[in-house]
């Protein structure tokens, strides 16, 4: 993105956040006023807060009928370019104006992940994701609205494999700043 910081605007314009989850940063901002006259001796509080929404996604299977074996993360068509307006004085807040733009964020791993009853962080590589906040919007088919997926391969006891592929979960949250949310899918 661009910054345009001076006594009229103050805006950080087309911010987009990167690819993949390891290379993406949090965007934390602080706002305060003083001067050296009021703050000289005692200081001047900075209190710096998060623009972004942390997103975690984790999975278990307690089911002995079958197993999952879980090698990769997705969220797809989340809005992916957005304008940031910082506080311009005391007592307004920071805003998000979002672009159209919609991008799919994966992280996959080599080495499956067999799930158990035990919530999985299911790879040292599936680190938060560290996006626009947003409300999700569904649709009735998830990968048609915003969605998250995880690339599993579902095997029954006698060892038949029933599912080799993505698998969605529509999502309808609201992504606020500052907060982390943490999805657990239960097969």
């Amino acid at each position: 993105g661009s910054f345009a910081i001076n006594s009229s605007a103050q805006k950080l314009s087309d911010f987009v956040p990167n690819e993949t989850a390891a290379t993406q940063k949090d965007f934390v901002y602080a706002k305060s006023t003083g001067s050296l006259a009021a703050n000289a001796t005692s200081g001047l509080d900075v209190n710096f807060q998060h623009a972004l929404s942390e997103v975690s996604i984790k999975a278990k299977n307690d089911n002995k009928a079958y197993s999952v074996e879980v090698t990769g993360v997705r969220l797809g068509n989340i809005v992916s370019k957005g304008d940031f307006t910082f506080p311009a004085t005391s007592g307004t807040s920071a805003a998000w104006s979002l672009g159209t733009d919609k991008a799919t964020y994966t992280t996959t791993w080599t080495t499956a992940n067999k799930l158990s009853s035990t919530i999985s962080d299911l790879d040292a590589a599936n680190v938060p994701f560290m996006l626009i906040p947003q409300q999700l919007a569904e649709n009735s088919k998830a990968a048609s609205g915003s969605y998250i997926a995880l690339n599993v391969k579902v095997t029954m006891q006698g060892g038949d494999v029933i599912h080799n592929d993505w698998a969605y979960v529509a999502l309808s949250t609201k992504w606020e700043m500052g907060k982390h949310y943490v999805y657990t899918l239960d097969f």
